[in-house]
């Protein structure tokens, strides 16, 4: 198990061959300046992710194409095909800066800045000022958020207006063209008058074996027909690009 946290490392065990595959969690905070919008705890089992922010979750099957939407508080549940979720993003070209940055610590680990910035034709203009570091075991996340990517369209998890929807699902597959962990990133994306800012960070990242029961529906809930009272809930994790 290897856990990191801002102010704290903590190693258990070391895990020889990066080929062999391993749960990975962690925390995702977006803020909207100092205001914490969504705080939800994440994990990995092989083509499975499950998300979960306070009363609520979404279990993520690749295998199945499904989101499994969870209400702990009415004990209820939807599953939803991946169909029923796909996103169409209207095809923008972007001219694409990338340009290194400094470096700093933040917490205990040594992170690199990179800054992105992207302009298209349309005026729309998005700027990433992302750090980056490196933690074993992020590419199992990595991994499947390529494979949500190229099933469900990218940017799917961010609460974006439409407008901004392009602009985002292009940052982020540029962003994750780089191989490291985004451990803090700035977006913001202007168009005309309008302007769409948000802050992601991520902490408690580690290897740990992640309890099965996660990724199934609870003993006891009740199903619920897609589209019948259905609870509303948190968006499916970022997807990544594709390398």
């Amino acid at each position: 198990m290897f856990v990191v946290r801002r102010h704290l490392i903590i190693v258990a065990a070391v895990i020889f061959g990066a080929a062999l595959r391993a749960d990975f969690s962690y925390q995702e905070i977006t803020r909207s300046g100092k205001r914490v919008l969504r705080s939800t705890a994440k994990s990995i089992k092989g083509n499975r992710m499950v998300e979960r922010a306070k009363d609520r979750a979404t279990i993520v099957n690749l295998d199945a194409e499904t989101l499994t939407e969870l209400d702990f508080t009415k004990k209820t549940y939807v599953v939803i095909p991946f169909a029923g979720r796909k996103q169409e993003t209207p095809a923008v070209s972007f001219q694409v800066l990338m340009q290194d940055g400094g470096f700093r610590k933040i917490g205990v680990l040594q992170a690199k800045e990179t800054v992105l910035t992207m302009t298209a034709e349309n005026n729309l203009k998005v700027t990433v000022e992302a750090w980056f570091s490196s933690i074993p075991g992020y590419d199992e996340v990595r991994t499947f958020q390529r494979k949500l990517g190229e099933k469900l369209g990218y940017g799917l998890s961010v609460e974006a207006p439409p407008w901004a929807i392009p602009g985002l699902g292009a940052a982020i597959q540029e962003m994750n063209k780089i191989d490291a962990v985004p451990i803090q990133r700035t977006l913001r994306i202007i168009s005309g008058t309008n302007e769409f800012e948000t802050v992601v960070e991520l902490d408690e990242l580690g290897s740990a074996p992640a309890d099965p029961a996660k990724f199934e529906v609870p003993p006891g809930f009740k199903k619920i027909e897609s589209g019948a009272s259905a609870p509303q809930q948190t968006p499916p994790p970022t997807p990544a690009a594709p390398k």
